[in-house]
């Protein structure tokens, strides 16, 4: 079991290589929004430089390998790595509208080197688990990223472009789309499927182990059993009040990616710590999570409507959610292997 599910994770690790294979389908649409959406105030660096820094980036993630196994071991280092390369690419979502100099370093300097960390770190576990099949193994953890971005490309322009509209305006020697509809979308549909994806593992992990884990600590089973009676009441209460903070434009789609984000992360951070200090804090925690995660089902509801209207709405929802079917997948194996070698501070 631990042999497959390091295995599956030398595969999943890589997932950042398809970068490499998305960048054409994805820069045409981000061009265009840079050219006529906000180009006075972004568009203070050639878009190439992303992906040329990136590239480049490889080369002194994969040197240092050797001297961070050393140091921290194997599961550290691609927890780290795995964790700054997440965080810069869901940032980049937001770096992009408002410098393409800020994005050329984000993955420069971090996305960059950390797929050289990943592919190096997958090299050594599939030579510790599995040397006599290095050749089959490296080839499947080297082709996934390819795989991965055929699903993305059809993602990318099902969210961006799904009435198929043509590149309507020449600058230059090149074309652009320059449809309000189409350059609205351009910036946001990545952030909301990380978003998604980020928010279901912790929504799985909480009703996983919410009780197994606070049993350790709190002695009052019915306690513990209203704690999750509450939850689904304060749920439904927020994406009420959350819901309607959006129809009056109080906050925003980004607002609420970024607030239940943020607040995820810190509430996640404690979550160890709390019920060894108290029964009620740990109620509040988990209600204050739960009024993180109602976050995600207000946004995904109405991003398909708000942000990308009415035509193919429940197409474009459907591929919203799509996070469901990574991170419910994702999270068995993760919260296995944190948990088991770990434990359970690692895993919060």
């Amino acid at each position: 079991w631990k042999k497959a599910c390091s295995l599956i994770g030398a595969h999943l690790i890589t997932s950042p290589m398809s970068f490499m294979y998305i960048y054409g389908n994805l820069i045409a649409y981000v061009d265009s929004y840079l050219q006529l959406k906000c180009s006075d105030r972004c568009l203070d660096a050639d878009t190439q430089w992303i992906l040329a820094l990136y590239v480049a980036g490889q080369f002194p993630g994969a040197f240092i390998v050797q001297p961070l196994l050393k140091k921290v071991g194997p599961r550290w280092s691609g927890m780290i790595t795995m964790l700054i390369c997440n965080a810069a690419i869901i940032l980049s979502a937001w770096t992009l509208q408002h410098s393409v100099l800020w994005t050329v370093f984000l993955y420069g300097l971090l996305v960059g080197p950390c797929v050289g960390i990943s592919c190096a770190l997958s090299l050594h576990v599939v030579n510790a688990w599995s040397p006599m099949r290095a050749g089959f193994l490296m080839a499947t953890v080297s082709g996934y990223p390819t795989v991965l971005s055929m699903v993305q490309n059809q993602v990318i322009t099902s969210y961006v472009n799904p009435d198929n509209l043509e590149a309507d305006k020449m600058i230059g020697l090149k074309t652009y789309f320059s449809q309000p509809q189409l350059l609205n979308r351009a910036p946001i549909f990545y952030s909301l499927f990380l978003f998604g994806v980020a928010t279901e593992q912790t929504i799985m992990t909480k009703a996983y182990f919410y009780k197994e884990f606070g049993q350790i600590y709190i002695n009052n089973d019915k306690f513990l059993t209203l704690v999750g009676s509450i939850e689904p009441i304060i749920s439904i209460l927020f994406r009420i009040v959350f819901g309607a903070l959006l129809d009056t434009h109080i906050l925003s789609i980004k607002h609420c990616i970024l607030y239940s984000l943020a607040l995820n992360s810190v509430l996640c951070f404690f979550w160890y710590f709390v019920p060894q200090v108290s029964a009620l804090l740990y109620l509040f925690l988990l209600l204050s999570l739960s009024v993180s995660h109602s976050l995600l089902y207000v946004v995904t509801l109405c991003a398909g409507l708000k942000l990308f209207g009415q035509d193919h709405l429940l197409t474009n929802f459907g591929l919203i959610t799509s996070f469901l079917l990574v991170g419910s997948l994702i999270t068995p194996i993760v919260v296995n292997v944190l948990l088991g070698n770990l434990g359970w501070f690692w895993l919060f």
